[in-house]
């Protein structure tokens, strides 16, 4: 069964949006959080549970360095916080994803949400290794940190969702690359190449939208779709489709006030080509633009 990992920071709909939908359009079967639970670490100032779009995501905002610190379980059983959390972790990441989903501000292959210093990251920066810790911006010195094998990415991942600033932009966007690659080939990219805001509520749904184009292609007379599992067809035959999806995605953000969104999008195809989009006003169509 195929399966996503959703490293989440924030607290947004928008992004149980991407869960309840990718799951609803059988775009993979599983979330790998659900398959591995958090369990004991779903406690106060700890891991967190949201619920909303008819859904649960596990979110690390609020994460304490007590909490950090702490210990979970009680007696002989006890154990330390960050300990559990890492074999999770490997847990989680072990599963070998076929989608990751990365929410959260990105910058220097590094993901966090608040902006204090320090602040807790999920780093990337190690091709070996995928890293939860402390880090210091002004020093780049890291603290109470936890890794775990990495190589699981490289096995099947398929596609990458960046729900944040920059990972379709230069050097971040080569080294996820590297770091997502599934043996000889490389996953799907969409996101953006500069600064952009995660749609709040109110905003238009980038996710939802995305998905309503590409349950219109799966459903589409003759299409081939199969019933489940469509990231392999969507990435084996249908690459072309999973980038036109996102273009009409941002599409609404053209006249928005936040016009990053569109302006900024960028979806790179396994074979690192780099697409924009522009708009075909006469047929009032999405248009990918090669770079």
């Amino acid at each position: 069964m195929t399966s996503f990992l959703l490293f989440n920071f924030g607290t947004f709909t928008e992004t149980n949006r991407f869960k309840k939908r990718a799951l609803d359009s059988a775009l993979v079967g599983q979330d790998l959080m659900d398959t591995f639970p958090p369990r004991g670490l779903l406690v106060p100032e700890g891991v967190r549970s949201c619920s909303a779009a008819g859904t649960t995501t596990i979110s690390f905002l609020g994460l304490t360095l007590d909490t950090w610190k702490s210990s979970v379980g009680a007696g002989a059983a006890a154990k330390k916080f960050s300990q559990v959390f890492q074999r999770w972790m490997s847990d989680v990441v072990g599963g070998a994803p076929d989608v990751v989903y990365l929410a959260g501000h990105q910058s220097g292959q590094r993901m966090w949400w608040q902006d204090v210093d320090p602040n807790w990251v999920t780093d990337f920066t190690d091709l070996a290794h995928v890293s939860f810790q402390r880090h210091n911006h002004a020093t780049h010195a890291p603290s109470e940190q936890v890794s775990c094998d990495s190589s699981p990415f490289r096995k099947q991942c398929k596609l990458v969702f960046g729900f944040g600033c920059n990972i379709c932009q230069g050097g971040n966007l080569s080294h996820y690359q590297e770091y997502f690659r599934n043996g000889a080939n490389k996953p799907v990219f969409l996101g953006w190449n500069g600064k952009i805001l995660i749609p709040r509520n109110d905003w238009p749904s980038i996710n939802n939208a995305f998905f309503d184009a590409l349950d219109a292609h799966a459903s589409a007379a003759g299409s081939g779709a199969p019933a489940t599992d469509r990231i392999d067809w969507f990435y084996g035959s249908q690459q072309s489709f999973l980038i036109s999806a996102w273009g009409t995605a941002v599409a609404a953000y053209r006249g928005h006030a936040q016009k990053r969104l569109w302006q900024s999008a960028r979806a790179v195809a396994s074979d690192g080509k780099v697409f924009k989009f522009g708009f075909d006003e006469k047929t009032k169509t999405v248009v990918p633009i090669p770079e």
